[in-house]
């Protein structure tokens, strides 16, 4: 039986919360904002780096790359034009799952990623267009699809065998956000959690997704324009990380449009995916367009910030002379996992990296960083 119950995230449910009326009229920026910028060195919280060139062949050529996942044996990327390829250990290309159309089997489109089960080895994806969720081993092969009759906007693993379907206040017109658990071994629905929204700053919404990542057996989920990151586990969902507010705010007249956001007078803030270590919280942060890059260590409780040098990336720079940004894109057993692209690593590792460096050619395919954390 699919159980459902509610989740209030509201002033009179946590003290230290101000949602409510006051999320809408006086956004929160963090404390840690208001620092002074110290850039972030890989070497700093990563050990010895290692690259993998992923291979490049026709059938395997990369656009780019909005997932990456990995378990022992196998890495998986999604691409822009959502295609999902997979490599080996060291980058050698095996397979690839590719939208192809309606009938069984096939996908349209992927609006919310894959989830990856690593030890049941199922790789899962929902095409949104035809609410459909398909379900293919490790190696790629297919194996069954089941309809799901609820829009969803993010998809993903928990544990051993659950999904989970995050689907916004947004698309359904009610007051709530909905976390619905699927059990993958079982095929069906376990229950669904309601999370009270804020319609009003939900418009702001329209063009940005809810980021899941995992960390152990839990998850964290980022809602856009909120001030807390919520921890997920196989029973609930409750806050991990509130930020206390500032002088700043989601202005009222913002319904879903990027360029009207942007040009706003009013200072806005929002959070990307945060990433959680047995050591740190890693939180990417846009403040009012400006990218910035920041650290919590959770044994001594001090933050860390750094402005990126692009303004489209944010992650760590790789050492003191060098401007080379590696975002996070995955941790994954305390692994750090990134992606920078051959050309680039062709112009800022040939000293470094000679004899990787001319085993590849600026137009292939991205390499894939994997550096076990501190």
């Amino acid at each position: 039986m699919n159980k459902t119950s509610f989740i209030f995230l509201i002033a009179a449910s946590f003290s230290t919360i101000t949602f409510g009326q006051h999320l809408v009229s006086a956004y929160r920026i963090p404390d840690i904002l208001m620092k002074k910028h110290t850039p972030l060195y890989l070497e700093d919280y990563t050990m010895t780096p290692e690259f993998i060139p992923l291979e490049t062949k026709p059938e395997c050529l990369l656009d780019i790359l909005l997932q990456v996942d990995a378990d022992s044996q196998k890495i998986y990327v999604l691409d822009r034009r959502k295609n999902i390829f997979i490599f080996n250990r060291h980058g050698e290309f095996l397979n690839k799952i590719l939208p192809e159309g309606k009938g069984p089997g096939q996908f349209v489109r992927i609006l919310g990623g894959f989830a990856l089960f690593a030890e049941s080895q199922r790789l899962c994806i929902y095409d949104d267009s035809q609410r459909k969720l398909l379900i293919y081993n490790s190696d790629g092969k297919f194996l069954i699809e089941i309809k799901i009759n609820i829009p969803v906007q993010k998809v993903s693993g928990l544990g051993k065998s659950t999904l989970l379907f995050f689907t916004d206040a947004l698309y359904t017109k009610h007051a709530y956000h909905e976390l619905s658990y699927f059990d993958i071994s079982q095929m069906k629905f376990i229950k669904t959690l309601k999370l009270q929204a804020q319609i009003q700053i939900e418009r702001a919404q329209m063009y940005q997704q809810p980021g899941f990542t995992s960390y152990r057996d839990e998850l964290l989920l980022r809602i856009p324009f909120c001030d807390t990151i919520f921890r997920v586990t196989s029973d609930t969902c409750i806050p991990g990380y509130i930020f206390k507010l500032g002088q700043a705010g989601i202005p009222k007249e913002i319904y879903g449009d990027l360029k009207t956001l942007e040009n706003s007078r009013q200072r806005y803030i929002n959070f990307s995916p945060p990433v959680e270590t047995r050591s740190f919280l890693f939180l990417p942060i846009i403040d009012h367009g400006k990218y910035l890059f920041s650290v919590l260590n959770k044994s001594t409780g001090t933050w860390k910030i750094a402005e990126m040098p692009d303004e489209s990336e944010t992650g760590f720079i790789y050492r003191n002379d060098s401007k080379t940004v590696f975002p996070m894109k995955r941790c994954i057993n305390e692994f750090f996992y990134s992606t920078i692209y051959a050309h680039d690593f062709i112009d800022q590792f040939a000293k470094e990296y000679p004899g990787l460096v001319a085993k590849i050619k600026v137009d292939d395919n991205p390499i894939i960083l994997r550096a076990r954390m501190k």
